[in-house]
């Protein structure tokens, strides 16, 4: 079953992710394409709740092994993404109780195979579930560790990563 509705006119407010109340529905688009130098160029969007447009450029593998070393590869900013979407939930719960964490930062361990499509048999790619560490210095303990459960809820990111996800991807041949 999938949904489809027009983004320009059915999404979040700038700002709704702040409100004490939201819809739980996740909308992002995502672009890729390669570069005559080999860079990746992505952009993905957040249409719902309305948020960001991020691009990056990405050196990928083209021999399935090594990564080259002009930009990260699609994998680390995955981890990134993750992290940072985790701390934007500490921080956003804390602003709207209007309560303060004092200082935090986050260290995570992500692991990924990109797999093996010659083996015999093929391996799949595969990821690890995500560990991240919150290291928070709050004013009230308590508050802090209700703080860290309500952004494990909120975030967006770790819940896909918890779900098993069937993705739908579209590819078009773009010819001159």
């Amino acid at each position: 079953m999938s949904k489809t509705w027009d983004v320009g006119s059915d999404t979040a407010d700038a700002g709704s992710s702040l409100a004490p109340e939201q819809r739980r529905e996740l909308h992002l688009r995502a672009q890729a394409h390669r570069r005559l130098d080999g860079l990746v160029v992505v952009d993905v969007t957040v249409h719902r709740p309305r948020g960001s447009t991020f691009r990056f450029l990405a050196d990928e593998p083209t021999d399935g092994k090594a990564v080259g070393d002009r930009a990260p590869d699609a994998l680390t900013y995955v981890s990134a993404g993750i992290g940072f979407c985790f701390m934007t939930q500490i921080g956003r719960y804390a602003k709207i109780l209007q309560r303060s964490l004092g200082d935090y930062h986050v260290s995570q361990d992500t692991r990924f195979s990109y797999g093996d499509p010659r083996a015999n048999p093929p391996e799949a790619p595969r990821a690890d579930v995500p560990r991240t560490h919150v290291f928070l210095a709050p004013d009230d303990e308590s508050f802090a560790a209700h703080a860290l459960d309500m952004s494990a809820q909120t975030c967006f990111i770790h819940a896909m990563c918890r779900t098993e996800l069937r993705p739908r991807v579209k590819t078009l041949a773009l010819r001159d």
